[in-house]
């Protein structure tokens, strides 16, 4: 407490609050995540994987306010982990220094820098001391998954002493639920167990019909999209890439059926590819590359795949059908020839507009029907996809 009666200021909490907010623009990537991001990063630079572990809830106490002290090389990487841009949490460390400096008077004889209330000076750069030591940081993971916001702290109870271990952690999690600095849903929920075979085979099945939903829904209504891997989407980033390809395979097979009661379509089978490729950069950029983490990222795979899936389709619509385009997507093609006379342009130009705004809506439909699944197959995905836990 200072003179006047109020809370001290402490000069970490520019910097707690500075990756709090650098963590809500990244989409809110839960703790344990970040923890695995910041591991990762140190296994690439040479470390072993048992020593390069880290609890997550080391991590979450550098997003908490009013603290003494501050482990900052572990809130460098954590800055790092987060997309930040070099010398942001120096800027931090200065900032919550004058900050500190400016809302608490030094005691009567002590110098600022020897006040413990805002902590020994220490110049942006520079090492400081830690809460824990780096072994601390690598001990086994507590019980918590996701302590939630840490900013919030002012409500949130105050560190438990050293020592005191997982129990503590346990306790102080849950008095934060209580303080309303953590949501019950963000707590540590049991392992279900995996879903068996028959109701992957039941979902899989759902992601077929909806593929040829989509499908019929452009025919009847001459939309400029194909919307036939929407189900295939959602298969991919619920299931895993292989099951996701199986369902786009799928589709194409079934999809010589009209529901119109018309002639077979065999056109559809010369797009396999197309399907089963984007169903593998949807399933494996989830499940392996970390394309669901952020927005941004999952609007970048959206774009790979169309990208991906133009590049195959393209050369199929000039030797198999002679540049022509479906019906509600030709206008487009005009328009282009129109500006540039000339098909080899037109064409192509044509297909990527579509295929980007069709594997956009796809994406983000897809993955909307997968957070629609039952629980226990959610798993994988909510850990690869925050958004999917919000």
């Amino acid at each position: 407490m200072n003179d006047a009666g109020g809370p001290a200021v402490s000069r970490w909490d520019e910097v707690a609050e500075g990756l709090a907010d650098l963590r809500r623009r990244q989409g809110d990537p839960s703790f344990a995540e970040i923890a695995r991001q910041v591991s990762l990063t140190r296994q690439a630079g040479g470390e072993t994987q048992a020593s390069s572990r880290i609890a997550r809830s080391t991590v979450f106490d550098c997003f908490k306010t009013g603290r003494t002290r501050m482990n900052l090389p572990l809130v460098r990487e954590i800055a790092d982990a987060l997309g930040a841009e070099p010398g942001l949490v120096d800027a931090w460390v200065a900032a919550g220094l004058e900050q500190a400096r400016g809302a608490v008077a030094p005691r009567k004889g002590v110098s600022p820098a020897e006040d413990v209330s805002t902590g020994p000076a220490v110049e942006p750069g520079a090492g400081v001391a830690a809460d824990d030591d780096r072994s601390e940081d690598r001990s086994e993971d507590h019980p918590e998954d996701h302590p939630g916001q840490a900013t919030a702290s002012a409500a949130a109870p105050a560190p438990a002493p050293a020592g005191s271990g997982a129990a503590s952690d346990a306790t102080e999690t849950e008095a934060a639920v209580r303080a309303g600095a953590v949501t019950t849903a963000e707590r540590p929920h049991e392992e279900l167990p995996p879903p068996g075979v028959p109701a992957t085979l039941a979902v899989m099945l759902v992601c077929l019909l909806i593929d040829l939903l989509g499908r019929e829904l452009v025919l009847v209504a001459g939309l400029p999209l194909h919307l036939d891997m929407l189900g295939t989407a959602a298969a991919a980033m619920l299931l895993g890439p292989w099951r996701g390809a199986a369902v786009g395979l799928a589709m194409n097979v079934a999809g010589v059926i009209t529901f119109s009661g018309g002639p077979p379509n065999w056109d559809s089978l010369t797009f396999i590819g197309v399907n089963v490729v984007g169903a593998l950069i949807w399933g494996y950029g989830v499940h392996s590359w970390g394309w669901g983490r952020t927005l941004p990222r999952l609007l970048g795979m959206s774009l790979v795949v169309a990208v991906v899936s133009s590049i195959q389709a393209v050369p199929i619509l000039v030797l198999v059908f002679d540049s022509l385009l479906q019906v509600g997507q030709d206008f487009i093609s005009q328009a282009l020839y129109q500006q540039v006379p000339s098909t080899a342009f037109s064409m192509p130009v044509a297909n990527l507009i579509v295929s980007v705004a069709d594997k956009v809506i796809s994406t983000f439909v897809g993955l909307s029907l997968a957070a629609l699944a039952p629980r226990a197959m959610r798993g994988a995905l909510e850990r690869n996809v925050p958004l999917v836990r919000q």
